[in-house]
């Protein structure tokens, strides 16, 4: 009974609304060519002038009203996004810049340039502040704050660099190549994580390491990927949750620490050529460019492609999502910016019965095409859409801990069917069971116990990933984003505080109220 009721209490939406959750996530083998590409929103300059040079980073400030872009002769721009207009301008390096970054609290834009300087300017006035010390044989491509403000990460080819901003002094370096992709900052955990590789052009291979630094200690752990990998294989980028995206010749694989264990994302021609790629506020969304002049919008959950962009030819380090996830920009080589509506809202209509029916059918189908359509459809006419996503969503109870640190004990029992009865049980729990099953692991366990405990892990923390449906019913409430529309996220936000469902709604919550991400 107690089983039964605890099972009951897990389902995030309602089952007369929703279809039931398939056991395995298909993704597509091959790009959807016949999806028709979206023209950008606005363009920030021309080509005559504004930019000063090819454009070859971009970033939002923290509340996502401006933008700043570096050109290739030096020169940063900050655009004000709702007049589209430059409001400050100055030559801030002597050759090109190929990475900018606000710092969270958006007082600091730290620039990188070929000249192998890191600079600090203040982002209100463009003063200089300071310059850090990049002692190293090549140029930095990659900057990123910490989410909390209290260092600065720079990366190139040779390695990676932390500075501590209290001091402007280098706190940690870590030499290795590193290649074409981005580091990042572990939301909340002062740990920075990154990878290397290593080429054997003998035996046509290459070595692919993960390494994790806690910036507080210094300690750093190194880990191997896995067997040799042909050439034509790299690490493209690290979100802040931990989830990688990884290219291994025309494949695209996602994955998290700590197994590194992967699963293929997409197929598509051309993806051996290094993409540059970003993952949306909140990691739902992924867009990536190949090369190809167009940028594919991905859902990160199924692989599916949700939108294609029409682009010119992008920048390197240029490709960036506002902080509430709704536009997407990147440096363009005829030395504009391009900024993308990631959804384009159709006018608002009256929707009948049917109609709302067959958008929400479409809304929970495979195809990302059609569901990034509904999205849009839904999120335009909010009087027909939000009664029913209302309904749809629950927030997520807490479980009984009592009976889960019994499941765990049952795991060491000495009867076969009662660990069996035990292990099915905490299956059934999903995300709910993650911090019983990490505090678990934290003590000292019998080998069979733990194999049993990390594979529960597992299995329970990619559990969300299969709640799309459920995953675009909220992208639909946060491009609503009326009174009513954040009243449902309230409601989400105030459920249990350990489950995935009450912290995407707060996440979602900050990202509606131009808040920085914790």
């Amino acid at each position: 009974m107690i089983r039964a009721v605890i099972v009951c209490a897990l389902s995030l939406v309602s089952p007369a609304t929703l279809p039931a959750q398939a056991p395995a996530v298909p993704v597509q083998d091959k790009a959807k060519k016949e999806i028709a590409a979206r023209a950008p929103a606005f363009r920030l300059g021309t080509a005559r002038f504004s930019n000063f040079g090819k454009v070859f980073a971009v970033a939002f400030s923290p509340d996502g009203k401006q933008l700043a872009t570096g050109s290739w002769d030096g020169h940063v721009s900050i655009w004000d996004l709702a007049n589209r207009k430059p409001m400050r301008e100055w030559n801030a390096h002597k050759q090109p810049i190929r990475a900018l970054a606000y710092s969270p609290d958006g007082a600091f834009l730290a620039t990188a340039s070929v000249d192998r300087q890191v600079r600090l300017w203040d982002a209100k006035t463009g003063a200089d502040d300071n310059a850090l010390v990049w002692k190293r044989n090549d140029y930095p491509t990659f900057l990123q704050f910490d989410p909390n403000g209290q260092w600065l990460c720079g990366a190139g080819w040779s390695g990676v660099v932390v500075w501590d901003l209290a001091s402007r002094k280098v706190l940690h370096q870590a030499d290795g190549q590193l290649g074409e992709h981005r580091p990042s900052f572990v939301a909340g955990a002062g740990q920075l994580r990154w990878s290397q590789q290593q080429y054997d052009f003998d035996s046509r291979s290459m070595e692919l390491s993960y390494h994790e630094l806690d910036v507080k200690t210094g300690r750093r752990v190194r880990k191997a990927w896995g067997e040799n990998q042909p050439i034509g294989t790299f690490l493209v980028a690290f979100a802040p949750s931990g989830k990688f995206i990884r290219v291994r010749l025309n494949e695209l694989f996602t994955g998290a620490p700590p197994s590194l264990r992967e699963r293929r994302l997409l197929q598509a021609d051309k993806l051996d050529d290094v993409p540059e790629v970003a993952f949306s506020p909140g990691e739902r969304l992924l867009a990536l460019h190949r090369g190809d002049r167009h940028i594919w919008i991905i859902e990160s959950a199924t692989g599916q492609i949700r939108a294609r962009l029409e682009q010119g030819e992008v920048g390197t380090n240029s490709l960036t999502f506002s902080p509430d996830g709704k536009l997407l920009a990147c440096g363009d080589l005829d030395r504009t910016t391009l900024v993308w509506r990631v959804a384009e809202l159709p006018k608002p209509q009256k929707l009948s019965k049917e109609e709302l029916q067959a958008l929400w059918k479409d809304l929970n189908a495979l195809d990302g095409a059609k569901a990034h359509r509904a999205i849009e459809m839904l999120a335009a006419n909010p009087d027909d859409s939000l009664p029913l996503l209302s309904e749809s969503l629950s927030p997520a109870p807490p479980v009984d801990a009592k009976q889960v640190h019994k499941l765990i004990e049952d795991l060491a029992s000495e009867q076969f069917a009662v660990r069996n009865q035990a292990h099915a049980e905490l299956e059934k729990l999903n995300d709910a069971a993650v911090p019983f099953l990490k505090k678990s692991l934290e003590t000292t366990q019998p080998l069979e116990i733990r194999r049993r405990l990390e594979a529960l892990l597992e299995k329970t923390s990619s559990w969300w990933d299969t709640q799309w449906p459920t995953l675009r019913a909220l992208e639909t409430l946060e491009w609503i984003d009326t009174p009513q529309a954040r009243a449902i996220f309230e409601r989400l936000a105030a459920g249990d505080p350990a489950r995935r469902l009450t912290q995407e709604a707060q996440a979602a919550l900050k990202r509606m109220r131009n808040q920085p991400l914790p």
